[in-house]
C-alpha cells in the first residue's frame, strides 16, 4: 500500500501461518527485498496484528456492455463505461 509517485508508503500485506492476512504498518518494516520483507516486530506481535480491511474499490469495464447510445455518450464525456466491482 504505497504511492510511490508521492514517496509515500503505509504499510505492507502479510500472510502469517495459521493466523491469515494482517496489515504491517510502514513503522514496523525494517526492509523490503525482493522476496521477503524484513519486520522490526516478533511473530507473536505480527499474528496479533488487524486484519487489512478499507481498501480501494475496483472498478471494470465490461465489454458486452459497451453499446447503445448510454456508451456513446460515456465515451464523448470521457467517463467511460466503468462498474463498481463487489
Amino acid at each position: 500500500m504505497a504511492a510511490p509517485e508521492q514517496d509515500i508508503f503505509h504499510g505492507r500485506v502479510i500472510s502469517t501461518p495459521g493466523h491469515g492476512l494482517r496489515f504491517v504498518e510502514a513503522a514496523d518494516v525494517a526492509s523490503l527485498h525482493e522476496h521477503g520483507v524484513d519486520l522490526r516486530i516478533d511473530t507473536a506481535a505480527a499474528q496479533s496484528l488487524p486484519q487489512p480491511g478499507g481498501g480501494a474499490p475496483v472498478f471494470d469495464e465490461d465489454p458486452g456492455e459497451m453499446k447503445g447510445w448510454h456508451h456513446w455518450a460515456h465515451k464523448a464525456t470521457m467517463r467511460g463505461d466503468w462498474k463498481r466491482e463487489g
